[in-house]
């Protein structure tokens, strides 16, 4: 399989392993609680600290527990602003990080930045994630590309599910400078397993009637033409006689009939074939709603609507100004969140924003009566530009969002209300005089309701809606949600040490954790030997000398005598020195069946 290559990589692809473990600090003050309700981690939590640190820290209590990610990283377009602020050791990165991404042809290594900081946080999720769960990516053409390739080596091409193109644009960007209005973005979708799948669309029952009163129950016609040529399936090529009329009916001779002649002569016989009133018809066939397989078909890989613009108009209706920019609509959010949980699920948003994604699961708790929980979590400053304001967007943004939704808020501003919504079929266009006589009428006797009624025809769709401006307040939506900040690491940071190296069973401790999110077991641990435990079909081993008289290294004389009792196929090796190749250890993978993951001690050690 082919896989991307960054500046930065090797640095990067095992350095979720090497950040510390860091509690979360609950604040009660900034928490909407109920009644007798305390702050804890068991239900809805907006989590105010660095994404990367703050997913480690979720891994001992929901590591595996998640069924619906859905994320929204910056898209480095150059104007977001955005900031690489991990605290990565090497060289390499000193020019990094703090830095603000720059633009196209201005910041050569932007691509490579994105990819480094996008990484090791993809590895987390995917352990956090439930083993039926669903990532959900949004994502646009710039960095499309280098996501697919991420997502696909950290979760297998197998578990990729969809690509979904969501229309964001309502209307045509006048000032596009090339000449193309880039209506829509994309949302990338991978499971845990390959054998994952979303619910499936909504299917349109209207279309379903009974109207000669067969037991069969409510059914529609479609066709029964077939997609082959008869020099191809010429079994499919075949005259049909009406058992009534005794017509005859052929197909056409590019197509064929759907079924051969005894299946279709079985459905003749069932009555199950509608033979047209006129010689110049073609006959169709009943499908019957109760014998349909599924309640749900495929769900459309095209979004058509909400638009990016309803996210704003969200955000004005409760915040009375749009203070923040292009916030997803929390429609969609909805429909991700409803393909991919049970009433009671956990959802994750580690790039929260505005704080849509909560927003979206307490409408859809409300609308199906669910217990979903949401972890959202957001840093506290997005730029430098808002760190100089001291402008906290977690506390300020998302959480007050959340909290006006619980709570209900005052509205000052326009509500619309679609009052007729049809798709444009071929039926629709055949009674399209009704359907324009429906219009006028609704647009008649709604006037003294609305102060503006529009219709328009998009995307297929025939709407009228009615616009109003109001001044009230939104009913809440009920909930509850504690309010978190990381706070210190789990274990202290041994490079405050100095000269001082810390003692073997402690670094074992502190790796065995990090690693695991397992409390250690000391009697586990084997300092000669190197191991320091075991854990679902791994084994950890830590080569380190704290007097530093001997750099204890791993190389291919260390593997090659590895104790024949280590039954493990999966070793994580870390050590004071490497002196061994990847092309080494992927031939002693090949001869051994045994993968190595090594990494140097995350300290420096003197």
């Amino acid at each position: 399989m082919p896989v991307l290559q960054f500046k930065g990589k090797t640095a990067i692809e095992c350095y979720h392993h090497t950040v510390p473990h860091h509690t979360l600090e609950f604040d009660a003050k900034l928490s909407v609680l109920r009644k007798r309700e305390k702050p804890g981690l068991d239900g809805n939590l907006i989590i105010e600290g660095d994404n990367l640190i703050t997913l480690k820290a979720l891994l001992p209590t929901h590591a595996g527990r998640i069924k619906c990610i859905y994320i929204d990283p910056p898209y480095n377009t150059g104007d977001e602003g955005w900031v690489f602020n991990d605290n990565l050791t090497q060289p390499q990165f000193k020019e990094w990080i703090g830095q603000t991404v720059g633009k196209e042809g201005e910041d050569a290594t932007r691509h490579d930045k994105w990819c480094c900081m996008m990484y090791p946080r993809l590895l987390l999720l995917k352990e956090l994630l439930h083993d039926d769960g669903v990532l959900f990516v949004s994502i646009d053409d710039k960095e499309l590309k280098n996501l697919w390739f991420l997502l696909e080596e950290i979760f297998g091409p197998d578990c990729f599910i969809a690509c979904m193109i969501w229309k964001a644009r309502q209307y045509p960007d006048a000032r596009a400078t090339s000449g193309v209005s880039i209506d829509h973005e994309y949302i990338l979708a991978f499971g845990k397993k390959n054998s994952t799948r979303l619910r499936g669309g909504e299917r349109d029952e209207t279309k379903y009637a009974n109207p000669d009163k067969d037991p069969r129950g409510p059914w529609m016609s479609r066709s029964i033409l077939g997609l082959a040529p008869k020099e191809r399936r010429p079994n499919l090529h075949f005259t049909m006689t009406d058992p009534d009329t005794k017509w005859t009916f052929d197909p056409p001779p590019e197509t064929g009939w759907r079924y051969e002649p005894p299946t279709m002569n079985r459905r003749i016989m069932e009555k199950r074939i509608l033979f047209p009133p006129t010689r110049n018809g073609r006959p169709r066939e009943k499908v019957f709603l109760k014998e349909l397989q599924t309640k749900f078909p495929g769900l459309p890989s095209i979004i058509v609507s909400p638009f990016t613009a309803d996210g704003t108009q969200q955000i004005r209706e409760i915040f009375g100004s749009g203070v923040f920019s292009f916030p997803k609509p929390s429609g969609l959010i909805r429909n991700l969140i409803e393909q991919s949980t049970d009433e009671d699920s956990i959802v994750l948003d580690s790039f929260a924003g505005s704080g849509t994604t909560a927003q979206a699961v307490l409408e859809l708790n409300k609308e199906d009566g669910g217990n979903r929980r949401f972890i959202i979590v957001q840093q506290p400053y997005d730029t430098k530009v808002n760190e100089k304001e001291k402008f906290n967007i977690c506390e300020r943004i998302s959480a007050e969002r959340v909290r006006r939704v619980i709570e209900g808020y005052k509205f000052t501003g326009t509500k619309e209300e679609i009052l007729l919504e049809e798709k444009v079929t071929m039926t629709a266009l055949r009674r399209a005089d009704e359907i324009l006589k429906h219009v006028e009428v609704l647009k008649t006797d709604s006037a003294k309701k609305f102060d503006e009624i529009k219709a328009e025809c998009d995307q297929g769709m025939v709407r009228v809606i009615g616009k109003k401006e109001v001044k009230g307040k939104t009913e809440g939506l009920g909930g509850s949600f504690t309010y978190a900040r990381v706070d210190k690491p789990l274990f202290g940071e041994y490079r405050d040490w100095g000269n001082q190296s810390p003692p073997y069973e402690e670094l074992a401790t502190y790796i065995f954790y990090t690693e695991t999110s397992q409390t250690f077991d000391r009697t586990a641990m084997n300092e000669k030997t190197g191991k320091i435990g075991e854990h679902r079909g791994t084994s950890y081993y830590l080569l380190y000398t704290p007097d530093g008289q001997e750099d204890r290294r791993l190389d291919m004389g260390w593997l090659k005598g590895l104790d024949k009792a280590e039954k493990n196929r999966n070793l994580v090796v870390y050590c004071e020195k490497i002196w061994v190749h990847r092309d080494d250890l992927e031939k002693f993978a090949q001869e051994t069946k045994r993968k190595v993951r090594p990494m140097i001690v995350p300290f420096n050690l003197k």
